[in-house]
């Protein structure tokens, strides 16, 4: 069974889960980009509306076939404004998952994981309206906005509970 770990990376907290999760799971990773620029305040802000409104992002429909060719999908997200960001939002429109075990990975600085159980739930609803199984969804502390990327140790210690099945 073929497995990807599709992510969005602003800061870099979750591209360094995705790569944390892959070496655990030797699934596949796809970087998604934007060509929207979310650098600087008006980024931040442009970055916070577009996932508050749940803007689909643009993305390379090669891409979106190469993710659609495999059984298993991890779709890992930063959560800005409380939400996915336009990228994870365009893979879950926009890719064919039907059929497919999709997970859900969410990044977010706010170490309560606030919010995490509407968005699994919003989630869940958007996977099953594509026809594709929720596998389940998990939260991750990253470092706030402007602060880095949060050290690997810390990301490994929490991502090792994380079970793909």
């Amino acid at each position: 069974m073929a497995t990807c770990i599709v992510y969005f990376t602003h800061q870099g907290n979750t591209k360094a889960a995705a790569e944390v999760l892959a070496k655990q799971t030797k699934a596949d990773l796809i970087e998604l980009t934007e060509k929207v620029s979310y650098k600087g305040i008006i980024g931040f802000l442009r970055g916070g509306f577009r996932a508050a409104t749940g803007a689909l992002a643009k993305l390379d429909e090669s891409l979106l076939k190469k993710i659609s060719g495999y059984d298993t999908v991890v779709a890992a997200s930063p959560v800005w404004a409380g939400k996915t960001t336009p990228a994870f939002n365009a893979v879950i429109a926009n890719t064919a998952l039907k059929g497919k075990k999709v997970f859900a990975v969410t990044v977010q600085a706010d170490p309560s994981h606030a919010g995490h159980e509407d968005r699994v739930t919003t989630i869940k609803e958007k996977l099953k309206d594509v026809g594709a199984e929720f596998g389940g969804g998990f939260s991750i502390s990253g470092a706030g906005p402007g602060k880095g990327v949060l050290p690997l140790d810390a990301l490994e210690k929490q991502i090792a509970d994380i079970k793909l099945v």
